[in-house]
């Protein structure tokens, strides 16, 4: 909808056993299926048990609709279906790199501040 944003939280119990959750928050407008990143951030493994419990979503509805959207700015994530890698924005450096490569590439805050 255009007046509600969600917010996922990690639960504590798995996040003292050093499993992280992370998900973007859900802007107005947003449609698509939700990626939830799971970071291990022990060198153990870690088990998770279905019907658990890993995270939780708030859903925080506004008192109008958002003025734009996520949907009205075309967010890159729009409609997203199953596992969706990264869709960076393309700088100079990564152009050139991805010329040689097929592989993914990142750009540090300084090669970032020199590209601009």
């Amino acid at each position: 909808p255009d007046d509600v944003l969600v917010v996922c939280l990690g639960k504590s119990t798995y996040a003292r056993c050093g499993l992280i959750v992370n998900v973007t928050p859900l802007e107005p407008g947003w449609e698509g299926q939700v990626t939830l990143e799971i970071s291990n951030t022990t060198p153990l493994p870690a088990k998770v048990y279905a019907n658990e419990g890993i995270a939780q979503f708030l859903f925080y509805q506004g008192t109008s609709p958002c003025e734009i959207t996520y949907a009205d700015r075309a967010g890159k994530y729009m409609g997203q279906k199953g596992v969706t890698l990264p869709r960076l924005k393309t700088t100079a450096h990564q152009a050139q790199n991805e010329s040689h490569s097929n592989n993914a590439t990142f750009v540090t805050n300084q090669e970032r501040n020199k590209a601009s």
